[in-house]
């Protein structure tokens, strides 16, 4: 698992690529700093694709369908809402992915999200906008691999919840990465006191 200064350190350089004005700039940064990183701290699973997307590799400490889960999330990172009437066709893709089929990209869409990597990669989907959809989904995790699905309370209502992948974690909170986070694809940091489950899938190696 990598450190909580990487992990802090590559979710700054995602975010770096999704804010900065000048992309290609950033996307330079990003892989310097990362193949650095990687280097300094051993970490030899994770691989920097060109775009500056943080590819997994080799004995990482997951299994390869989550792996290949998490690598094509963080493909996406960056989707992100429009504002005003348009909608993005990106997310409203995500959306298909569920019954509720949702036409706008400000309806919740982090469960959508999540349906739609497993979908991509022939693996059955829960089929369901409701983040706590995923509590009856696949296997439970006693402890948490890369790239796992990762499930908490959030909201006033029961039903109410939040879902994405597992990327890592610091004393307080859970990295996740994952949909309709800040309103786009990214990294962000969910406390630990809010987490229900950890979830692979059904038939994970």
């Amino acid at each position: 698992m990598l450190p909580d200064c990487a992990i802090e350190r590559l979710d700054s350089m995602a975010k770096s690529l999704s804010y900065s004005m000048d992309g290609k700039r950033a996307q330079r940064e990003a892989l310097r700093e990362s193949k650095k990183l990687i280097k300094r701290t051993g970490q030899n699973h994770l691989n920097i694709l060109p775009q500056g997307v943080i590819e997994v590799r080799g004995k990482a400490k997951s299994s390869p369908s989550m792996s290949t889960a998490y690598e094509i999330a963080s493909k996406q990172i960056g989707v992100s809402e429009i504002r005003g009437k348009e909608h993005n066709q990106k997310i409203l893709e995500y959306h298909s992915m569920t019954s509720l089929k949702a036409t706008s990209d400000e309806v919740a869409w982090c469960s959508a999200f999540v349906c739609w990597v497993w979908e991509k990669m022939g693996i059955r989907s829960t089929n369901s906008a409701m983040a706590k959809s995923w509590l009856k989904w696949g296997q439970a995790l006693g402890e948490p691999l890369l790239g796992c699905v990762v499930v908490f309370d959030r909201g006033p209502k029961k039903w109410m919840g939040h879902v994405g992948f597992y990327a890592g974690e610091t004393k307080d909170y859970i990295k996740v990465l994952g949909g309709n986070q800040g309103n786009r694809v990214s990294i962000m940091d969910y406390p630990k006191k809010d987490l229900i489950a950890y979830r692979r899938p059904p038939r994970a190696k």
